[in-house]
């Protein structure tokens, strides 16, 4: 799914997460696929507690982790779209 930097993205409220260090794995209920995360990944997760578009994902990203800005937001969008793809967040334009 393509994504646009401003659309909204919250979390499927069926998909079952674990932290495993800094790391992390979900579980898709609905399809039965688990989906492991970098740690990137999983704070990208920690971050859609609360439902934010991917320019906030990424604002957030990289203060905290060294990453240029373009390559962030290019990133971000990336894995949200396979977030979406896989059924894992819902995404509002």
């Amino acid at each position: 799914m393509k994504i646009q930097h401003d659309a909204i993205v919250c979390r499927n409220g069926e998909v079952i997460f674990a932290a495993l260090g800094d790391e992390g794995v979900t579980l898709n209920v609905d399809t039965g696929k688990y989906h492991y995360f970098s740690d990137v990944g999983t704070r990208i997760w920690e971050l859609l507690e609360t439902p934010a578009s991917a320019a906030t994902l990424s604002a957030v990203l990289v203060e905290e982790f060294e990453v240029d800005a373009d390559t962030c937001r290019a990133a971000v969008i990336a894995f949200v779209g396979k977030l979406a793809d896989r059924g894992l967040v819902h995404v509002t334009p």
